[in-house]
C-alpha cells in the first residue's frame, strides 16, 4: 500500500508541477496534495511573520476551485504543533480537539494531516496541511509521502524568495542608479553604450532611450575620440582612473566632465566593457577661469603700483639724460663720449621699461605664456622690487644672499605671481605691527631614503620660502587656506593663496605650510631644478648687407615709423610709408610689383593689422610680411593662423633686431 501511495505522489508531483512555478505551482502542489491523501481539501502556507506565529496561504484547494488566500495566526491551531517541526495527523475529531479554531469547525474538518516546509537549514519556510470532512485512515510511512511535497515545496519557496529579493535588489539598484547625481554610463566591449541614467542622458541633452546602442565616439568631436581611443585601450588592460574628459552637448556645446572609469570583466577576467560615473565640471571649470580672472586682476592692482614706481624712476633717468644730450650737442665742440653715455644710460632705462611691460602682459594673460628656463632668484630680486611699496611701513623685508643656477622649467608671470602673492600674504599676516618678512631661496637635493621631506619624489628641487614673524594660522583654519574665497582678512577675497597653489601644482611642484600661532609662518615652495639656459657666443660676426630692397613700413605712430626708416636706409633699402591700413593697400596695390617686404604694425585704428594682411595677400598671395606687436609672438601666430608669415618683432624692439629680421624675411 505504501509502494502505491508513493508511485502515485510521485506521479502527481512530476504530471502537475513540472512545467509550472510561482502561484501556479502552489495550486497544482495543493491540488495533487488532496488528491493524493484523498481528502477534499489541500492547503500551502508560507510563514508570515515568524514572530507573531503566524501564516500566509499560498494555495487552497477546496475540492470543486481555489479559495482565496488569507493570513491567520497559529494560536489554537494544530498548524502551530506542525510549525514547530512535527508531523501532526489527526484522524479524527480535530476541529472537537481545537475549539478555538473557527476555521475547523466553519469548514467541518473531521480529520488533518500537516508538516512543515524546511529549508536547508532546517529553518520553517511554511507548511502543507490536508484536510477531510471524513475520517482518515493511519497509514504507514505517510510522513514519507508527505516529505516528498513538502521537499518540493521548499525548493519552489526558497526559488520564489531568491527571486524576490534580487527583484528587490535591483529596484533598489536601479532607484539609485536612477536618482544619482552623478551620469553613470555602461558600454560593452565594442563601446556601445548599453545603459545610462538619467542623469547622464540630461548632462548631453538627450533621452536615455536615445543614448543606448550609441557607439560612445557618438558624443565626442574628433579630438576627443582619439583620447578616447587611447583610455579604452587601457580599461581593456584592466587600468581603473579617474579622468578629465570633454564631451559634447546635443546642442553642439562643449560639456567638461570629470570621469571614474572601471574596465568590467567577465568571471574567466576577460574584458567585456566599462563603468563610468560622470560628473559635470563644465560650470566648476567657468569658475576657476573666472576665479583666476578676479585673481590676476587683483594682482595686476598691486602690481601697477610697483610697475608705476619704477616707470616713474626709469622716466627720470630717460627724460634727463635725453635733457642732458641735447644740452651737449648745444655746446661749441660737443663731448662725443659723454654724448655716447648718456645716450647708454638712456638705452638702459628703456630695456628695463621694456622688461616692466613684458611682465605686465605676462600677469594679464596676453604675454608670452610658455614654459621657459627661468632664473628664481632674479625672479625674486625683480618682485620684491616692485612690490616692496606696496607692503605695509612696519614691514622689514629682508632677502637672502643670492644662490647660482636656481633655474626651473616654469612660465615666468605665474612664478612672479607666486613670490607677489606670497610675499604680499606674509606681509599682511603682521596686521600692521613690526615684523619681518623673510624671502629664501636654495637648492635641495633629495635622494632615497628622503628624511626631511619623505613625500617629495626623489631629485633636486628649487625651495623657496617665505616666512614671517606675524600671527600664525589657528590649526581648525590650516586645512582651508588655499580654498578659493577662503580669507580670514576683512578686506581679503581669498585668490592669493589659491591661485598660488594652482601654479605651484602646474608647475609639478609642491607647497608647503608650518604654522604655530603667535610666532608666525612659512611657505614652503619646492618646484624641480633645471639646468642654466646655454650662454649664447657674444661674438657675432655681423652678415653683408643683401642688396636693396624695396621695403613698405605700416605703423599709424610717426616716431616709428621715422626709426625704421632710418634703419632700413642705413642698411640700403628704399622705404615707403603708410600711416595706416587702407594706406597701405592703396600704396601696394600701385606699387606691389616693385615693393620686396612690408613691414606691418598689428594694432591700428580703422584696419587692423590682420585685415590688412588679407587685404594684401588677395593682390599678392606670396607677399613677405613681418608682423610688429607689442604683445607676444604666440597671439600673432593665432592671430594669422592660415597665413605664412615671414618674421615677428616684438615690441619694444632693437635697430639689430629689426636688420636681423628683414634680413632673414629677404633670403626666403
Amino acid at each position: 500500500m505504501t509502494t502505491e501511495i508513493v508511485a502515485r505522489a510521485t506521479q502527481i508531483l512530476f504530471e502537475r508541477t513540472a512545467r509550472v512555478v510561482g502561484q501556479d505551482f502552489f495550486r497544482a502542489l495543493a491540488r495533487g496534495l488532496a488528491e493524493t491523501m484523498g481528502t477534499r481539501y489541500g492547503m500551502v502556507a508560507e510563514v508570515a511573520d515568524p514572530q507573531a506565529r503566524a501564516v500566509r496561504t499560498l494555495a487552497i484547494w477546496k475540492g470543486d476551485g481555489f479559495a482565496d488566500n488569507f493570513e491567520y495566526s497559529l494560536e489554537g491551531t494544530p498548524c502551530a504543533g506542525v510549525l514547530e517541526g512535527k508531523l501532526c495527523h489527526y484522524p479524527s475529531g480535530v476541529a472537537a480537539a481545537f475549539p478555538d479554531d473557527t476555521m475547523l469547525v466553519e469548514m467541518g474538518i473531521e480529520s488533518y494531516l500537516g508538516i512543515p516546509i524546511l529549508g536547508p537549514d532546517d529553518r520553517r519556510l511554511g507548511i502543507l496541511v490536508a484536510l477531510h470532512d471524513q475520517p482518515t485512515q493511519r497509514l504507514p510511512d505517510i510522513g514519507g509521502v508527505l516529505a516528498l511535497f513538502a521537499d518540493r515545496a521548499a525548493v519552489e519557496l526558497e526559488r520564489t524568495r531568491f527571486e524576490s529579493d534580487l527583484a528587490r535588489s535591483e529596484a533598489r539598484y536601479r532607484k539609485i542608479v536612477s536618482t544619482c547625481l552623478e551620469g553613470v554610463w555602461v558600454i560593452d566591449r565594442d563601446a556601445t553604450t548599453t545603459f545610462v541614467n538619467a542623469r547622464m542622458a540630461d548632462m548631453l541633452g538627450y533621452d536615455a532611450s536615445e543614448m543606448l546602442g550609441q557607439p560612445l565616439t557618438h558624443f565626442m568631436d574628433e579630438e576627443a575620440r582619439a583620447q578616447a581611443e587611447t583610455n579604452l585601450s587601457r580599461r581593456q588592460d584592466g587600468v581603473a582612473e579617474s579622468h578629465e574628459f570633454r564631451l559634447m552637448h546635443r546642442d553642439g556645446r562643449a560639456v567638461w566632465t570629470v570621469m571614474a572609469t572601471n574596465p568590467l570583466v567577465d568571471e574567466a577576467g576577460a574584458y567585456e566593457g566599462a563603468l563610468a560615473l560622470v560628473r559635470d565640471v563644465t560650470a566648476t571649470r567657468a569658475e576657476e577661469a573666472h576665479r583666476q580672472e578676479a585673481q590676476r586682476l587683483e594682482s595686476l592692482g598691486v602690481l601697477a603700483g610697483g610697475v608705476a614706481h619704477d616707470f616713474n624712476n626709469l622716466l627720470v633717468g630717460v627724460l634727463g639724460n635725453a635733457d642732458l644730450a641735447l644740452r651737449a650737442l648745444e655746446r661749441p665742440g660737443p663731448d662725443v663720449e659723454t654724448i655716447r653715455a648718456t645716450l647708454t644710460d638712456v638705452r638702459a632705462a628703456a630695456l628695463r621699461c621694456a622688461e616692466l611691460t613684458r611682465q605686465l602682459l605676462a600677469f594679464s594673460g596676453r604675454g608670452n605664456i610658455v614654459l621657459t628656463r627661468v632664473d628664481v632668484e632674479a625672479t625674486v630680486r625683480d618682485m620684491v622690487r616692485l612690490v616692496r611699496p606696496a607692503l605695509a611701513t612696519k614691514t622689514r623685508l629682508r632677502v637672502s644672499p643670492a644662490i647660482r643656477n636656481a633655474f626651473v622649467e616654469a612660465d615666468s608671470g605665474q612664478l612672479s605671481q607666486i613670490v607677489m602673492n606670497l610675499v604680499l600674504n606674509a606681509s599682511q599676516a603682521l596686521n600692521g605691527a613690526d615684523g619681518t618678512v623673510d624671502v629664501r631661496t636654495s637648492i635641495l637635493d633629495v635622494a632615497a631614503p628622503a628624511t626631511m621631506h619623505p613625500d617629495l619624489p626623489v631629485g633636486r628641487y628649487v625651495l623657496l620660502e617665505v616666512a614671517d614673524s606675524g600671527v600664525g594660522i589657528e590649526p581648525g583654519k590650516r586645512s582651508r587656506i588655499f580654498d578659493p574665497f577662503f580669507t580670514t582678512k576683512p578686506s581679503g577675497r581669498g585668490l592669493g593663496l589659491a591661485a598660488v597653489l594652482g601654479a605651484v601644482r602646474a608647475h609639478r611642484g609642491e607647497i608647503r605650510v608650518a604654522s604655530e600661532v603667535g610666532k608666525g609662518t612659512t611657505f614652503s615652495v619646492f618646484l624641480p631644478a633645471t639646468t642654466p639656459p646655454e650662454r649664447a657666443d657674444p661674438v657675432r660676426l655681423r652678415p653683408p648687407p643683401p642688396s636693396s630692397a624695396h621695403v613698405l613700413v605700416v605703423d599709424d605712430e610717426r616716431v616709428i615709423r621715422g626709426i625704421l626708416r632710418q634703419i632700413l636706409e642705413a642698411e640700403g633699402h628704399v622705404v615707403l610709408e603708410a600711416a595706416d591700413g587702407l594706406e597701405a593697400i592703396d600704396m601696394f596695390r600701385a606699387r606691389s610689383n616693385e615693393i620686396d617686404l612690408v613691414l606691418l604694425d598689428m594694432t591700428m585704428p580703422t584696419l587692423s593689422g590682420a585685415q590688412t594682411f588679407v587685404e594684401l595677400q588677395s593682390i599678392d598671395p606670396s607677399v613677405r610680411v613681418i608682423v610688429s606687436s607689442g604683445y607676444a609672438a604666440e597671439q600673432a601666430n593665432e592671430t594669422f593662423a592660415t597665413s605664412t608669415l615671414a618674421g615677428f618683432l616684438q615690441k619694444p624692439w632693437t635697430p639689430t633686431e629689426v636688420e636681423t629680421a628683414v634680413r632673414e624675411a629677404l633670403r626666403r
